[in-house]
């Protein structure tokens, strides 16, 4: 499974969305009504392929099936929080991200990819700031700081983050805090 899920990612990374669908198609038919993180995983990167595809309602629909599957699927969590973001569902986008932020919160993050509670903070404090609650944004994102503060791994993923979101004062602001 992972070398096929391996292919199909380079397929979906080249633009081969049909190809990289019918890959992880045939995955999912090998599970039957199996219901395990593995399927799981299967669903979170068909709505990769989703995504890219530009079919976010498909791609919203198959994390949905992953987080069913895997309730604690990291990525699979954090991209369904983003896709209810950017749809407006920003209450459904909170309820998302606070159950990753207890998740991430108790197992720490295995890689420099990995989705940390920084980040978490980070995108809970985006959701504050397009309500217009300035004050709750502003706790939010301190509470981003230290936890970017709490150790290396974290402050380099959470740095990470916020060069790809063009924050360069809070990026700088990170920096000086270490």
């Amino acid at each position: 499974h992972a070398l096929a899920t391996k292919y199909a990612e380079s397929l979906r990374a080249a633009g081969r969305h049909d190809d990289a669908r019918a890959v992880l198609g045939e995955l999912l038919k090998g599970f039957g009504r199996k219901r395990s993180p593995e399927r799981a995983e299967i669903h979170y990167q068909l709505a990769r392929v989703e995504e890219a595809a530009g079919a976010m309602d498909v791609a919203a629909a198959e994390l949905s099936e992953a987080t069913k599957m895997d309730t604690s699927h990291v990525g699979a969590l954090h991209a369904l929080a983003r896709l209810q973001r950017g749809k407006g569902d920003l209450d459904a986008a909170e309820r998302t991200l606070r159950g990753l932020l207890m998740l991430v919160r108790r197992h720490a993050p295995d890689s420099a990819e990995a989705t940390g509670p920084a980040e978490v903070f980070y995108d809970l404090s985006a959701i504050a700031r397009g309500r217009g609650e300035d004050d709750k944004a502003k706790e939010l994102l301190e509470s981003a700081m230290e936890a970017a503060g709490q150790n290396d791994a974290e402050a380099r993923r959470f740095q990470r983050v916020l060069r790809a979101a063009g924050e360069t004062d809070l990026s700088l602001r990170l920096l000086d805090a270490r």
